[in-house]
């Protein structure tokens, strides 16, 4: 399992709100991002609903791995992102993610961009993330995982054989 560190922050903006910034440290994959989700629901769960995820030290991300930021985007969690690699905007831009995932240059802009945009207007009472049930998936996945990769092995090594079975009784 590789792992991700995130650096969390509250900046105070100028009308009162608060907004989480979170550092992501690492890359962002099946094995972690289960502790980026997990943490986010622990603040929202605390009454956070504005977010800034700061990935210009994440050296890897697997895009299908973000499906989450887009259900709580859906459920009204306002989520900015700063510090995607050149690659990884195209890549977003390239899935027509780029409407939903608000990218600015940096943490200064998009901060700013909180209070100009004007969603605090918008902020609404948030459901609670039932964290006990999120971990209750995350164990259910995990144990799917490794019968999969079991499963895996086990063609990988039948493969295996078959191919020396075939090449002995090639050269026979």
């Amino acid at each position: 399992m590789k792992r991700i560190l995130l650096d969390c922050s509250k900046y105070q903006l100028s009308n009162g709100y608060s907004v989480c910034i979170i550092e992501i440290l690492g890359g962002v994959d099946s094995s972690n991002d289960y502790t980026l989700y997990r943490r986010m629901a622990e603040m929202i769960n605390e009454g956070m609903m504005f977010f800034l995820l700061d990935f210009s030290k994440v050296a890897y991300i697997d895009s299908t791995r973000l499906g989450f930021l887009i259900k709580l985007i859906d459920d009204g969690i306002k989520i900015k992102f700063v510090g995607f690699s050149e690659r990884y905007f195209d890549l977003l831009e390239m899935l027509g993610l780029t409407q939903l995932f608000k990218c600015y240059k940096d943490k200064e802009d998009a901060l700013s961009a909180f209070l100009r945009d004007g969603e605090f207007l918008e902020s609404k009472k948030i459901k609670k993330i039932d964290l006990a049930l999120l971990d209750k998936h995350r164990k259910l996945w995990e144990q799917q995982r490794k019968k999969e990769n079991i499963v895996g092995i086990v063609v990988v090594v039948t493969m295996f054989l078959l191919f020396i079975l075939y090449a002995i009784a090639s050269s026979s």
